[in-house]
This record gives structure tokens, sequence and C-alpha cells, in this order.
């Protein structure tokens, strides 16, 4: 039995989506994740600091092609977290970028 509790990980909040999870993704600086659903074709970013565990921000992407998987990446070395671009790829090959600011929880325009 030693050894079963040292592997014990214990939820500290968690969120219901309305659809099916398809890709997460979590952002550079370890504060948010990005949540893709099924079906619905949004992207949820969400704060991990906050309890219950809620969407900050929203984004439609505009297609009838599914969104398959997610990844953050900082085009530059701005430490505040600005320019921090999030990539979500389509179920046929398109490949969408997203400004983030996870500074303020938001997907820029």
């Amino acid at each position: 039995m030693a050894g079963i509790t040292d592997s014990l990980v214990l939820a500290r909040s968690s969120t219901t989506f309305q659809h099916d999870i398809a890709a997460l993704a979590v952002s550079p600086s370890g504060q948010h994740v990005a949540v893709a659903l099924w079906t619905s074709q949004e992207v949820h970013l969400v704060d991990l600091a906050s309890s219950p565990l809620a969407p900050c921000a929203t984004h439609r992407i505009d297609s009838t092609y599914l969104i398959r998987s997610l990844a953050f990446t900082a085009f530059s070395s701005l430490a505040d977290g600005t320019d921090t671009t999030l990539l979500a790829g389509l179920g046929d090959g398109t490949l969408v970028s997203l400004a983030v600011d996870v500074a303020s929880g938001t997907f820029a325009a």
C-alpha cells in the first residue's frame, strides 16, 4: 500500500465545459490554459489561479473545420506576457494565430 498516497493527486479546482475538450495548451507563464472545444469552434482562455476555474476570455474561430491542436509561443523576449501567440491547428491543415495578452487574460484584437 505504500506508494499509493505518494502518487495521489488532488484536484484544486475544476470546471465543466458545454462541449468535449479537443485540445489544451498551457501559457509560457503557466498562469493560463487555452481550451479548444469540439463542435463549438471556441477557444477559451482560463486563469489557473481562479477558483472555480472559469474562462476569462473566449474567441470563436470562423471555420467549419475542427480545432485539432493548440500551442502557445512567445516570438519575442518580452517578459510581461503581452507578446504571446496562440497557434490553433485546424482539421483541414489551416494554422490560425491569435494574439494573447496573458497579463490581462484577454485575446488581443
